[in-house]
């Protein structure tokens, strides 16, 4: 795995050394207020710009012990940590190239950086673990075992009308990228019409975008001309009415004005992405010529185009790794518009243990028209399943009851089928695994409902039915256990029989 060096900017170092140098609160806040947001600009230079942060420095002795020891920070290494999926790849022991160390984890990181990777010559990529290919997988297994014909997801029509209504009217609650209200409410002004529709709106859903968003919907719905930066890039932005949006295309767009080759004008897409204005103006000159000799281009007309294509590349976006996203979003998409209950159900368990997206997805589910059957000691299994009915709640998504328990209870009833009652239950599961806090649980939840006893009643019977449950394991290891269950004077024990009648709880 890769290290990542968390350097001192300006605010940090200030509040770190404020602390250390016991300034007061209320004198930091004040400082915070006059200091810029972004970190990058030295704190010395942000007093030459500011004069309010100037005279405060300037009056009080303590701000002005605070600049020394920020002055000596910056830039320095605070803290490290480690790049979130980033893998090194190497045909040779990393030993030979690069010094290792060990994270908090004990697992072998590198002491060089991201930067200084690529330097050595070692390969260096992302594999980030999402959740939403275990819940596609799981719908797809969900169908199979439903008798539905599970779809081949690579050779799925990339217009199905279904999943295009879906995504024009934003019902994207679930499906992965798109389920922010922001995207959604994106996707209802866009309204896609394909599968490529949805690489555009990732590309404008984000910060740096923002501000082109409201121009291309504009050019979109024809309320703006599609006029390109020149004319000669109108094959090249045809796609985008006109805009750059992806990396691919500015390096489209260099190619055909200037000549360059792709590598050519990637390494220029870096430096117009990096805003080095050294770097620029060398390689502004080099366009400039290469416009002149391909298209006999004015040096005047060649610099505007540099300017816009430089505006551009700090908002483009990688189509390739758009499109991979959109592929996924597509697929989810597809699987929500016409396998709804099996998508549902494997969404809802992918967040077993977090109440307020289970929640959520209960919420959509009910929106769609889907039923969410409480869960039931007959009839959950430990994940949630659809049924012909609607989707039964899982035993995972109930507070208290960890796996081992749903295990046994679930083994139980495979071994010796359905359970007659609350009695019959605790005669028959571990009462180490399935323990009392487990049957309350349980019955809080809904599962004994279907015994035909409510459950205040169930509740305040606990007792008794652990104890004749108790006394039937007694008989057992006396060698006096009945053939038919427990029993009392030879007939078979209700849950009516020994549960104490009472109020029902109140719905709340």
């Amino acid at each position: 795995h890769i290290v990542s060096f968390n350097t001192f900017g300006g605010r940090m170092a200030v509040r770190d050394a404020a602390r250390v140098l016991d300034i007061p609160h209320g004198k930091l806040e004040r400082l915070h207020r006059v200091l810029p947001d972004d970190p990058r600009i030295p704190l010395k230079l942000a007093m030459a710009r500011n004069p309010c942060l100037r005279a405060e420095c300037d009056s009080d002795p303590a701000c002005r012990q605070l600049v020394t020891a920020v002055s000596v920070l910056e830039g320095l290494c605070r803290n490290t940590g480690t790049h979130a999926s980033g893998i090194v790849i190497s045909d040779i022991p990393l030993t030979v190239i690069v010094p290792l160390a060990l994270d908090r984890d004990g697992q072998p990181v590198t002491q060089y950086s991201m930067e200084h990777l690529a330097g050595a010559g070692l390969l260096k990529i992302d594999l980030p673990g999402l959740r939403t290919l275990s819940v596609v997988r799981d719908a797809l297994d969900l169908a199979a075992a439903g008798g539905k014909p599970a779809p081949d997801l690579d050779s799925i029509p990339h217009d199905d009308a279904a999943t295009i209504d879906l995504l024009d009217c934003g019902n994207t609650v679930g499906v992965f990228q798109l389920e922010r209200d922001g995207m959604r409410d994106l996707l209802r002004r866009l309204g896609p019409a394909r599968m490529e529709d949805l690489v555009t709106a990732l590309a404008l859903y984000r910060p740096g975008a923002t501000h082109v968003l409201e121009d291309f919907i504009r050019r979109k719905t024809g309320r703006a001309p599609c006029e390109p930066p020149h004319q000669l890039l109108r094959p090249v932005l045809k796609q985008t009415f006109g805009m750059l949006l992806f990396q691919e295309q500015l390096i489209a767009a260099i190619c055909t004005l200037a000549g360059y080759t792709q590598g050519e004008a990637d390494l220029l897409r870096r430096a117009m992405n990096g805003k080095d204005p050294e770097a620029l103006d060398a390689m502004r000159d080099k366009f400039a010529g290469g416009c002149a000799k391909k298209h006999r281009m004015p040096r005047e007309t060649a610099d505007d185009i540099f300017d816009i294509l430089s505006r551009s590349a700090g908002t483009g976006f990688n189509m390739a790794h758009g499109v991979a996203l959109a592929a996924l979003s597509y697929k989810t998409a597809y699987l929500k518009a016409n396998l709804p209950a099996e998508f549902m159900a494997a969404l809802l368990s992918s967040e077993m243990g977090e109440a307020g997206k289970i929640q959520a997805y209960i919420n959509e589910a009910n929106a769609m028209g889907l039923r969410i059957l409480r869960p039931d000691i007959n009839q959950s299994d430990a994940r949630f399943l659809p049924t012909a009915d609607g989707i039964r709640f899982g035993l995972c998504g109930i507070r208290n009851i960890n796996g081992a328990a749903i295990d046994a209870l679930l083994a139980e009833r495979a071994a010796r089928g359905p359970f007659a009652g609350l009695i019959d239950f605790c005669s028959r599961v571990d009462s180490q695994l399935v323990h009392r806090k487990v049957i309350e649980s349980l019955l809080r939840a809904g599962c004994f409902d279907s015994t035909g006893l409510h459950r205040a009643r169930l509740h305040r019977g606990l007792n008794a039915a652990m104890s004749c449950a108790a006394q039937a394991l007694r008989d057992v290891h006396s060698g006096q256990a009945s053939l038919f269950g427990v029993t009392t004077g030879g007939l078979a024990l209700r849950d009516e029989d020994v549960m104490p009648d009472c109020e029902r709880w109140h719905e709340s």
